[in-house]
């Protein structure tokens, strides 16, 4: 039986590989977010989307950040990302699991692995911005020491237009 792996990619030539596992997070999302809200992203809207996260790409892969890729036999089957927020907090971003791949503990090793990380990087707080929908992910978090806060400042949803409909989570390291 095969085994997942998860590395933690280092250079941007190395986080091309999840490009279409970004795509394809953030396709189910604006699905899932007119199914659930009725808000609706253009194409154009979600293809800024993911330009503006591509700039944040060389952030996440520095000493502070991180990129983390899940495969089996080499095919990619989910993500999850780190990026700085200040020396003591960093957000959890794009934390993805292709759908098939869903309820095999994938996410569950990747985030286990991404906390022991914010560890010991030194961060005392990570946040994270999520929608009620992601009723399993929800769960997850909750199980991982994560608590429901205010919105916190320069959240992605505000400026892309699912302003008021996600939920903001916080663990303390501490």
């Amino acid at each position: 039986m095969s085994t997942v792996i998860i590395k933690k990619l280092v250079s941007l030539q190395e986080v091309q590989v999840c490009d279409s596992l970004f795509r394809e997070y953030m396709h189910w999302l604006i699905q899932e977010l007119y199914a659930a809200h009725a808000i609706i992203i253009t194409p154009d809207q979600e293809e800024r989307l993911h330009t503006d996260f591509r700039e944040e790409w060389p952030s996440l892969i520095g000493e502070r950040g991180g990129i983390y890729l899940a495969t089996l036999d080499e095919i990619p089957l989910g993500v999850c990302t780190l990026k700085p927020i200040s020396e003591t907090e960093v957000e959890l971003k794009r934390f993805y699991v292709k759908p098939g791949n869903r309820g095999r503990g994938i996410g569950r090793q990747l985030i286990e692995l991404v906390l022991t990380e914010t560890i010991n990087m030194g961060y005392q707080i990570v946040r994270l911005e999520t929608f009620a929908f992601m009723e399993t992910a929800l769960k997850m978090y909750k199980l991982h020491g994560f608590e429901q806060v205010n919105a916190f400042e320069g959240y992605e949803g505000a400026s892309h237009g699912t302003g008021g409909v996600e939920l903001f989570m916080i663990k303390r390291n501490y």
